[in-house]
């Protein structure tokens, strides 16, 4: 039996870099990216560049990249098509996570129990899909970052602070 190779146009997020390009999980995206033995994320026909806008350097093409899962933020998907993939949880709590260099405003998929408080302690996994998203720069910097997002997907141990949406 072949295991499944899909082509996913991504965007990663680092807190230096945004990278773009494709990336080819073996398998489902989502399993494949939580998989705990692997620490790379392959991005091919790749474009980083960075974030900061006072920085000397310029964008880089290569033919592929490979980016520290762990050194990820989030990433983003420039197509539905994982969207359309993954068995979301149905309760959804509105939620603000900050990285270290964005903040995140979007819902957050969670189990009928889960408390917003232990939600990030009781991810399966380290990467969580995150949906009707908005993306704030806390750096300034000199990409144009698309801020209204269907999903991303957002590495859990990036998050340095969260709570829920307060509306008054």
């Amino acid at each position: 039996m072949e295991i499944p190779k899909r082509l996913y146009p991504v965007q990663v997020y680092t807190a230096t870099h945004v990278i773009e390009g494709e990336h080819q999980p073996v398998g489902s995206f989502m399993n494949a990216i939580n998989e705990a033995d692997n620490v790379c994320f392959a991005v091919n026909e790749a474009t980083f560049t960075p974030l900061a806008a006072q920085t000397m350097l310029r964008p880089v093409s290569v033919p592929e990249v490979v980016v520290n899962k762990h050194d990820i933020q989030f990433i983003c998907l420039l197509d539905d098509t994982l969207q359309g993939e993954l068995n979301m949880l149905k309760r959804v709590e509105r939620v603000i996570a900050y990285t270290s260099a964005f903040a995140l405003r979007g819902d957050f998929h969670l189990g009928a129990e889960a408390q917003t408080r232990d939600m990030v302690d009781t991810f399966r996994g380290e990467f969580q899909p995150l949906t009707d998203v908005t993306i704030f720069p806390l750096i300034e910097t000199r990409v144009n970052i698309v801020r209204e997002q269907s999903m991303v997907i957002v590495n859990a141990l990036a998050i340095q602070i969260y709570h829920p949406e307060v509306t008054s």
